[in-house]
């Protein structure tokens, strides 16, 4: 499919987005339920009624938002083949570009970034100075699709059977991997608190307009 721009627009294809789509839809209906249950009581200053007011929050709110950015990712991310230049349409339909030459090297590879954590193969882009200028789930994109953007792009692909820790992709490609490629837990940690946080204020704040 080529855009009006004049660039062959590749959607994602994975199968297992859809899956995930409905199973955030059925999080974010249970929560839905739950907080018109928890209304319903005579009583919602009740224990249970507030209980159920908190929960049903959460699971709405997550499932939700959730749902909202997966039918987004499905809907607006592509990756762009245009004439001598390759780009990228993120989330919010915002694209960047890379003329032919720009992106240096593609690796296809596997990073082990925690022991328990599933391995992931990706297709991996860095520019001449060894930033990353993109990271491509090779479950989310046919392999025909991968193959046809890294040509376009100029880079050769350097496909790599043995998987690689983080701390030894950041040894080999220290402007590509950060801190938070070798602390996945701690960075993921930190970022579910702060998500927690802001949900858990924002239903406070409105617990205490409602109560006013």
């Amino acid at each position: 499919m080529v855009d009006a721009q004049g660039f062959r627009a590749i959607a994602p294809t994975s199968k297992t987005l859809p899956s995930l789509q409905i199973l955030m839809a059925l999080v974010c209906g249970i929560g839905a339920v739950v907080l018109i249950a928890a209304f319903a009581l005579e009583r919602p200053s009740t224990l249970i009624a507030s209980r159920g007011i908190d929960f049903g929050a959460v699971m709405f709110i997550t499932g939700g938002l959730g749902f909202v950015y997966l039918w987004l990712w499905r809907g607006n991310v592509r990756l762009l083949i245009g004439n001598g230049q390759v780009g990228y349409q993120d989330v919010f339909k915002r694209r960047h570009y890379w003329l032919r030459g720009q992106i240096d090297r593609a690796v296809d590879m596997i990073v082990i970034y925690t022991k328990s954590a599933q391995s992931v193969r990706g297709v991996y882009l860095f520019a001449g100075d060894g930033r990353r200028v993109l990271a491509l789930n090779t479950r989310a994109w046919a392999s025909h699709d991968l193959n046809a953007f890294v040509q376009a792009s100029g880079a050769l692909l350097d496909y790599r059977e043995r998987p690689l820790t983080a701390a030894e992709a950041r040894r080999e490609f220290p402007k590509a991997f950060g801190w938070g490629s070798q602390h996945v837990m701690l960075a993921t940690v930190i970022t579910m608190v702060l998500a927690v946080v802001l949900v858990v204020a924002g239903f406070l704040i409105w617990a205490a307009i409602r109560r006013g």
